[in-house]
């Protein structure tokens, strides 16, 4: 008994490990509801050229086995020549990349990346902000490689240029999949770069992934957050800056302010710059294209700053720029806000108080204008941490035994550690709730969901002094006087609720957790110090009992 290869087929069992077809006219697979399963027996059951015709118009038998039978003989995949294997099709290829995004989408993912190695291919997705494979390991580049070309050769549109391997590009994907039962079209922003031994990574963002824009009140904030946001909106000018990491949530922020400002204020113009836009938000959305020349003989190109100048003469009272990126477009962004339009914009720091030196030493944005009076209104920095499962999560009364149990203490006291120099009254742990690592079938170990972080500054015109006279550390202490919270603090807040887990949050936050840099740097070397002042006899007993192995074994 042999099995059965051709391309299609190799493909097939690279994408699902869990079957193979044999030339006895039988399927063996280790789970009757494997994905590519149905797919595989129309493939068999409707090719007429396979293995000469001999399993044309008959439904293969499906046996059950267990993995170690199917493993004794995936060597035979690997034992193909190249040379004699037969380019596949344009459709074959699109067929995978499809069925590659429609299992991202059942998992609820962001994020497909396809990674190409010289001896592989790796498929993985995004899913509330942790990477997880899809399937094993694909033992052939041109696996990926083919994908890659047929992406921006045949399907993405918008393209950068056209297609060159070993060349970075990026464009759109339109495509229907099934999304909770119902087919709707999905749009993606693909981008490639290249990698050595001619690898690389193509990766996918699914961009309108949310149809409906989450209200302000829906994205995790407190309510004090949700006032300052509305009391800006009702203002007619100023500015409102969103920072944060990549995936942090930003782009669904502005998109909620837009919405509110759309249902307060039904009559403004609204008009938003992005790249690309993400959500459809019922107003003037400009797809910014900053590789794109305006024409041939331009030196211009249509970027945020092209844009920007053509929207001054465009009349809106909201903008929203959807990056800013240097000192032209930030500079544009503030005389609109200082000249009768509201303002909204991001950019990537990982502090509110950090928007200042970004503005001003990288944009050369002067800090006068910076402390403009009445200019800037609020800056928020704000990132997405996950959000326990609600039907797992563990008790803190019941966590160390769980962690215990799982023989994962230090994990425990990691959690621990970090809650004691917050909490110090026991008592008021009760309502803290820990991750169950087993997960349930609800879940994704024992994390399902996101939650967003957020601090938020409400600009005065001392904060305004600080920052003309460039003295961020004063102005920090003069915050935390004044109560200013940051990022731990509305994370704490969530961690006693029972919503998201220390360790969880840590990661994400890691001014959660003191740094004694003291005692850093002291352990640095205690080991080495420790090896170099053992006693002689030691190191000879160590050293003889290093010789002495090879003899005893």
């Amino acid at each position: 008994m042999k099995l059965v290869i051709d391309e299609t087929l190799r493909t097939f069992y690279h994408e699902d490990a869990a079957s193979l077809f044999f030339d006895n006219g039988e399927i063996w697979t280790t789970n009757f509801n494997a994905p590519r399963l149905k797919p595989l027996i129309d493939y068999i059951r409707t090719t007429a050229d396979l293995e000469e015709g001999q399993f044309f118009g008959k439904t293969p038998f499906v046996k059950k086995v267990e993995t170690s039978v199917l493993d004794a003989y995936r060597s035979d995949l690997h034992s193909i020549n190249k040379d004699n294997i037969v380019e596949e099709d344009n459709s074959d290829v699109k067929d995978r990349l499809w069925f590659i995004m429609q299992e991202a989408v059942n998992h609820g993912s962001s994020d497909i990346h396809i990674e190409i190695y010289r001896h592989q291919t790796e498929l993985y997705c995004r899913v509330d902000g942790n990477r997880i494979p899809i399937g094993e390991p694909i033992p052939d580049p041109n696996y990926g490689r083919t994908l890659l070309s047929v992406v921006f050769m045949d399907v993405a549109i918008d393209k950068d240029d056209d297609y060159v391997e070993g060349i970075p590009n990026a464009g759109r994907i339109e495509h229907s999949l099934k999304v909770k039962g119902i087919m709707r079209n999905t749009i993606w922003r693909a981008s490639s770069m290249p990698a050595k031994d001619r690898g690389g990574k193509l990766s996918l963002r699914w961009i309108n992934k949310d149809e409906e824009i989450p209200d302000i009140n829906q994205l995790g904030y407190t309510q004090g957050h949700v006032d300052q946001f509305t009391n800006f909106i009702r203002r007619s000018k100023g500015l409102l800056l969103v920072s944060g990491v990549v995936n942090s949530g930003k782009t669904t922020l502005i998109a909620s302010l837009i919405k509110l400002s759309k249902t307060l204020y039904p009559g403004r113009s609204h008009h938003t710059l992005e790249d690309p836009p993400e959500f459809d938000l019922g107003v003037i959305q400009t797809h910014v294209r900053p590789n794109q020349k305006v024409s041939d003989k331009s030196d211009e190109y249509l970027d945020f700053r092209f844009f920007g100048k053509v929207m001054l003469r465009q009349d809106p009272d909201v903008v929203s720029y959807g990056e800013l990126r240097g000192h032209d477009v930030a500079m544009q962004a503030c005389r609109m806000g200082d000249t009768g339009q509201l303002v909204l914009g991001t950019l990537h720091t990982s502090n509110a108080v950090g928007i200042a030196g970004t503005m001003i030493k990288q944009f050369k944005v002067d800090a006068a204008v910076v402390a403009a009076p009445d200019l800037m209104c609020l800056w928020v920095t704000q990132t997405l941490v996950r959000t326990l499962c609600p039907h797992c999560k563990i008790s803190h009364e019941n966590a160390a035994e769980y962690y215990h149990s799982i023989s994962d203490d230090e994990e425990y006291l990691r959690g621990l550690s970090t809650l004691k120099e917050h909490i110090e009254d026991d008592t008021f742990l009760a309502p803290v709730y820990w991750r169950n690592h087993s997960g349930c079938e609800h879940c994704k170990k024992g994390e399902k969901g996101l939650t967003a972080i957020l601090e938020m500054i409400v600009f005065d015109d001392e904060d305004r002094r600080f920052i003309v006279n460039n003295d961020y550390l004063g102005w920090e202490d003069a915050l935390k006087r004044k109560g200013y919270q940051e990022l731990k603090d509305h994370a704490l807040t969530k961690i006693q609720q029972g919503m998201i887990d220390i360790n969880t949050a840590t990661d994400r936050i890691p001014t959660l957790k003191t740094t004694d840099t003291h005692t850093v740097y002291h352990s640095l070397l205690e080991h080495h110090d420790a090896h170099q002042h053992a006693p002689e006899t030691e190191k000879n007993t160590s050293a003889s009992t290093q010789k002495a192995d090879p003899v005893t074994a």
